[in-house]
């Protein structure tokens, strides 16, 4: 999560350590993150996770 544009990342989280592909990430008009993620052989999966989920990780800024 960055609040200067991408300049830094204040915070970061791990979907998933498995391999897949992070395919699209959008915050719903509730606040929530939608992310649109795929596993080669299992198909399209939509997680919609509290913003909280990332907030709440450590912070990176250093």
């Amino acid at each position: 999560m960055s609040f200067d544009d991408g300049t830094t990342w204040a915070h970061n989280r791990v979907l998933n350590p498995r391999h897949h592909v992070y395919q699209s990430m959008a915050q719903l008009p509730d606040g929530r993150l939608a992310v649109l993620w795929e596993r080669e052989w299992q198909g399209l999966f939509l997680s919609v996770l509290p913003l909280t989920w990332l907030t709440s990780s450590r912070s990176t800024d250093g």
